[in-house]
């Protein structure tokens, strides 16, 4: 993906130690075709003077996710904690409402995080934002467990989700239209769609 001049961005070092952390970052200037030069929002030189400004190679930017508001995160959810100023890859193993205790990946220790903290993990790949847990491209974040797939279409204003499921009890195919009033949900079981 071509970034451009002032673009926030994420940056995951491919270093030992930086795994499944993220640094935001704007993106100042392209070194070459496959190098950027970043200024971080949060991390600072050696003296703490100042922001840190570093080339990186274009494997370790990614965008900024986006994310939906009012997610309710479930237990052994993947999530990104925001916590000693980078986004961390975690696991949630509690909620005390509204907030989180989350497990990160990248040390092992637990953490209470404020709710407004903790996102949805996305990965980017080929330009395109999946969802780990399901392989799926543009998960939407609705709690349905064992979904195989996820598509996502915008049909004039309003946005046709359709999740399918391969699990033997669960329906096989639900489409959500999604529209500024309300959601619809048309759940067809395993059992029609062989007729």
């Amino acid at each position: 993906m071509a970034f451009k001049l002032n673009d926030l961005v994420e940056i995951c070092k491919k270093e030992e130690g930086f795994s499944g952390v993220y640094y935001t970052a704007i993106l100042l200037a392209a070194v070459g075709r496959k190098r950027y030069l970043v200024r971080y929002e949060n991390r600072f030189n050696e003296d703490g003077s100042r922001f840190l400004t570093e080339a990186v190679d274009s494997d370790e930017i990614r965008p900024s996710p986006p994310q939906p508001s009012g997610y309710n995160f479930a237990m052994a959810e993947r999530v990104e904690a925001f916590v000693d100023f980078a986004w961390r890859v975690g696991t949630v193993i509690r909620k005390v409402d509204p907030n989180y205790y989350v497990k990160l990946d990248c040390n092992g220790k637990e953490h209470h995080c404020p709710f407004f903290k903790v996102r949805r993990h996305l990965e980017w790949q080929n330009g395109t934002w999946l969802s780990p847990a399901t392989g799926s491209t543009k998960s939407i974040g609705f709690p349905f467990p064992a979904l195989d797939s996820i598509v996502c279409k915008l049909i004039g204003g309003n946005s046709l989700v359709r999740l399918a499921s391969s699990q033997p009890k669960c329906y096989s195919i639900l489409d959500l239209h999604l529209s500024e009033a309300n959601i619809h949900v048309l759940a067809k079981p395993i059992a029609s769609l062989l007729r």
